[in-house]
């Protein structure tokens, strides 16, 4: 993907008419890449038409928090969620609902995108897993985003709920890297060296 900066983040947003607006004039403003859709034949499980909304994925190039995201774009912090933790292209599909049939299916023509055609092609690839390094590379960057409190816990779980496990090894390493053991002890295996 044709990122600008290495730390490019996907923020996935969803909104009402009354903020089509602000969202557009912050869009414009702040030069986000974004791809946004207008959500007009959704129904509720009752059967009832669901209340008209704006589906957007907004493309910050800077280490930016979710609050100013949304205070950019007019909206509410409750309307912008944690960056993502992976690759675009299940957000991006989700705007068309490639992937939800029992959802009624948008056009891509219907999608309102300053992405480059190329750009936007490559986001709407089903992506059927990520390799190791890229599974990695994305819990890197999001151990740094939640020491810098760009994310917060909760957010991070949700994205990497395997580290809540990997978290107590982690913690029993910290420790042990602390003790006076830490020069007598094998790296790799932790017994005592003698």
């Amino acid at each position: 993907m044709a990122e600008r900066g290495a730390r490019a983040k996907w923020f996935p947003s969803m909104f009402y008419e009354e903020h089509v607006e602000s969202v557009r004039a912050g869009l414009k403003a702040f030069g986000y890449r974004y791809a946004m859709i207008k959500h007009d034949q959704d129904i509720n499980e009752d059967g009832t038409a669901k209340k008209v909304h704006f589906h957007l994925v907004v493309m910050s190039d800077k280490r930016e928090f979710q609050y100013t995201i949304a205070k950019r774009l007019g909206l509410d912090n409750r309307f912008v969620q944690a960056p993502l933790a992976t690759k675009p292209n299940g957000a991006v599909r989700y705007l068309l609902h490639l992937d939800n049939p029992e959802k009624p299916e948008y056009k891509q023509v219907d999608l309102d995108t300053n992405l480059a055609p190329a750009e936007l092609e490559e986001v709407l690839q089903k992506v059927t897993e990520q390799t190791e390094e890229d599974k990695n590379e994305t819990l890197l960057e999001d151990i740094e985003s939640l020491a810098l409190n760009q994310i917060g816990y909760k957010a991070f779980l949700r994205t990497h709920p395997s580290f809540i496990y990997q978290a107590n090894s982690l913690l029993k390493l910290v420790a042990l890297a602390q003790s006076p053991m830490w020069n007598t002890c094998d790296t790799e295996t932790g017994e005592i060296l003698e």
